[in-house]
């Protein structure tokens, strides 16, 4: 896994900014940040998480693949490991983040989930 960092859109103070984490999966995340950067007029505070693509089909523990410490307003979460994503929106929840997971449809009781 790997935290591409911080990448602060415009030049106001960041704290300022909505904060938005994308964890993803390889790149799975690609075209929403390419997106968020691109019409974002710098109203956006943009960090990623990624998780490699060839993982177990089942995993017991998923901390390893999670971020330590999610700061954001929003969590866009691109992953399509059943384990990591479920375990992702429990921590979320727990922070009180709300999470968008396009995509997902089973039995997700804090994520919004638009229509694909």
């Amino acid at each position: 896994m790997t935290q591409e960092g911080e990448e602060a859109q415009g030049t106001g103070d960041s704290r300022d900014q909505f904060r938005i984490m994308v964890v993803q999966q390889g790149d799975s995340g690609r075209p929403k940040i390419e997106g968020i950067r691109e019409h974002g007029g710098g109203r956006f505070d943009l960090s990623t998480w990624s998780v490699p693509r060839d993982l177990p089909r089942i995993l017991d523990e998923t901390e390893a693949y999670l971020p330590d410490n999610p700061q954001a307003d929003l969590v866009l979460d691109f992953v399509s490991h059943p384990d990591v994503s479920q375990d992702l929106m429990q921590m979320c929840k727990d922070k009180g983040i709300p999470v968008v997971a396009p995509g997902k449809k089973a039995g997700l009781n804090w994520a919004h989930t638009p229509p694909v």
